[in-house]
């Protein structure tokens, strides 16, 4: 599942992505590597991905790049 929340402020989203109870990955989708570093660091998941752009063919079951 994906669930993609508008915000306004990082922290939100920080707080909002730890509270949960599962917290078994997550990815951040950003053109900003150096918040995208940020971001990974203060989230408690077992994997994190960084995306920077996402290229997907619907032929594919998994795909990003």
């Amino acid at each position: 599942m994906q669930q993609i929340i508008k915000f306004s402020d990082v922290n939100e989203v920080i707080e909002r992505a730890n509270n949960t109870t599962y917290g078994l990955a997550s990815a951040v989708f950003t053109k900003d590597i150096d918040k995208a570093t940020t971001i990974s660091h203060s989230l408690r998941a077992g994997t994190v991905w960084l995306v920077k752009s996402l290229v997907c063919n619907i032929s594919l079951v998994f795909c990003s790049v």
